[in-house]
C-alpha cells in the first residue's frame, strides 16, 4: 500500500509545478515575439546601408540639405532570379546612389520610396506604399558615389491593397518592377 505525501511535499510539488508553468508560460511569450517580429521584418524589408556615416558625418547632418531627385539614381532587381512561381515570396533589391557632387540627405524609408509592381498592361499590382504599410522615414547622409541599399519581400499577391496570406496570387505572366 501507497504512503500519502506529507503536506509539505504537496506544497513543494505545487510550487514545483507552479514554477514549470510559469517558465513554460514565458519561454511561449519569448517565442510568439521573436516569431512575429521575424515576420514584421520580413514583410517590411530590412535595410542594409553598404556605407555607413561617421560619428562625425553624423553629427553633422543639421547643416546638410536634402539630396535632389535629380541627384540620386535608383534602380530595382530581383536576388538571383527572374522567374518565380506564384506562391513563392520574391525577394526585390532597391539600391539608392548618390551621382551628385556634394553631400546630401537622403531618405531612403518607405514613406519617401515606392517600389511597385505592374502587371503586362502597366496596371500596378503590389507597391511598398500599401502592402505592407510602412510610414517609416530613414534619413541617411550620403557622399557622392555611395550606395545605399535594402531588400523588400513581395509575398506575389495580386491586389495592392490586399496584403497577407490571404491575398490572391498572381497568375502566370509577365511583370514589371519600378521605382520612384
Amino acid at each position: 500500500m501507497a504512503t500519502r505525501p506529507t503536506p509539505q511535499q504537496l506544497l513543494m510539488r505545487r510550487i514545483v509545478a507552479f514554477l514549470i508553468v510559469i517558465v513554460v508560460g514565458f519561454g511561449t511569450y519569448l517565442l510568439t515575439i521573436t516569431v512575429i517580429s521575424f515576420i514584421s521584418n520580413a514583410f517590411s524589408g530590412s535595410p542594409e546601408q553598404t556605407v555607413a556615416p561617421s560619428q562625425s558625418e553624423t553629427q553633422s547632418n543639421n547643416n546638410l540639405q536634402k539630396c535632389s531627385d535629380e541627384d540620386i539614381s535608383v534602380s530595382v532587381g530581383f536576388e538571383g532570379k527572374t522567374s518565380f512561381t506564384s506562391e513563392e515570396v520574391i525577394v526585390i533589391d532597391a539600391t539608392f546612389t548618390l551621382t551628385g557632387g556634394s553631400t546630401c540627405l537622403r531618405d531612403v524609408g518607405a514613406r519617401a520610396n515606392e517600389v511597385y509592381v505592374v502587371n503586362e498592361n502597366d496596371k500596378k499590382v503590389w507597391s511598398t506604399n500599401t502592402c505592407p504599410v510602412n510610414n517609416k522615414s530613414n534619413l541617411v547622409e550620403m557622399n557622392p558615389g555611395n550606395t545605399y541599399r535594402t531588400t523588400i519581400t513581395w509575398g506575389g499577391n495580386v491586389d495592392p491593397k490586399q496584403c497577407g496570406k490571404d491575398a490572391k496570387h498572381l497568375k502566370p505572366g509577365d511583370y514589371g518592377i519600378y521605382a520612384s
